[in-house]
């Protein structure tokens, strides 16, 4: 069974430490994450693992997304030989042989992989099995020990992912738009969230009563500029809005190519009292499920809890929605 195309956090069954770029050249362990608290360096530890073009051979690329660079050896098959990041070595990746000491075999070891350099045939082993930060990842002739056993834990989501969590979602989202550019998105954590929001200038939500007219809506948070809704609404234009903080924090940040950062905007209409709100949502770590969030005073991101009823105008996961009215749906989770 192959391996799905992915962004993957890559952590060590023996010494639960992950595999990390340091410095832009230098593969090592360490210090996984613990749950959803993590911040900017948690992207060094990233790598997006993409099938090569090869007919002959299942191999891998394995980018990190923070640099931009392979995971590769040295033309150097002996063993003990050290892990490093380098830009790929042809235009069109895995396309000649010279690549291979920058390609990688997934097996399947139970619930976990060992991964061998389609070259070398070596693992990618934890040296001498050492559970300290800066420890050197080598590869190693195959063995049994954990020391190159690896365990994968996604950050991404695919368009049928995230397809199947709208369609299933109780809050009427089977309607929405999609423009086409990538099929592979990067599910950012929560707590990356936050810290992009922390560094944008937009103000927190008031959390009593109604904002002002013609400042910073509920709405202008999520959505960003040229909004324009129909029925009778508004069009509302802000410099700085959520969703582009997030695309732009990307393109600054992450130098791997081929996918884009998960940030949705879902806009309705309130029954109870007609209010207008717009929200940003993405999915659980499960990928199973539509999380909605709101900026409190605070600036935190929180899984809104709305009450009422609202009219779904569009939802959309990419930069350009459509402007269509469909379902009514509880506004929240």
């Amino acid at each position: 069974m192959s391996l799905p195309e992915g962004i993957y956090l890559i952590t060590n069954v023996k010494a639960r430490i992950a595999v990390d770029l340091e410095g832009g050249a230098a593969v090592q362990a360490w210090e996984a994450p613990t749950g959803n608290k993590c911040d900017i360096t948690l992207l060094n530890k990233l790598w997006l693992v993409k099938p090569t073009q090869r007919k002959d051979l299942q191999t891998y690329s394995i980018c990190n997304l923070r640099g931009g660079i392979y995971m590769s050896m040295s033309l150097d098959e002996e063993d003990r030989t050290s892990v490093e990041g380098q830009r790929p070595e042809a235009s069109q990746f895995g396309a000649t042989p010279e690549t291979l000491h920058q390609e990688w075999q997934f097996m399947k070891v139970g619930d976990s992989y060992r991964i061998q350099n389609a070259k070398a045939k070596t693992s990618l082993n934890l040296e001498s099995g050492k559970e300290a930060n800066g420890t050197p990842i080598i590869v190693w002739g195959d063995s049994d020990t954990t020391n190159q056993l690896w365990n994968l834990k996604s950050y991404s989501a695919t368009y049928d992912d995230i397809l199947a969590a709208l369609q299933d979602s109780p809050y009427g989202m089977d309607d929405f738009k999609y423009s086409p550019f990538n099929t592979l998105y990067f599910v950012v954590p929560q707590s990356l969230l936050e810290e992009i929001w922390n560094a944008t200038a937009l103000p927190a939500r008031p959390t009593e009563g109604k904002p002002r007219s013609r400042t910073f809506l509920g709405d202008d948070y999520a959505i960003g500029d040229q909004f324009l809704r129909t029925n009778g609404l508004r069009l509302i234009s802000t410099t700085v809005a959520f969703k582009a903080a997030v695309n732009d924090w990307a393109f600054y940040n992450i130098k791997a190519d081929h996918f884009s950062p998960l940030c949705g905007v879902h806009v309705g209409e309130r029954h109870t009292d007609g209010e207008d709100r717009a929200y940003n949502w993405t999915l659980s770590e499960d990928r199973k499920n539509v999380l909605f969030f709101e900026y409190n005073q605070d600036v935190r991101l929180e899984n809104s809890n709305v009450n009422g009823q609202s009219t779904t105008y569009w939802s959309t996961f990419f930069d350009k929605p459509s402007r269509r009215k469909s379902n009514t749906m509880p506004s929240g989770v």
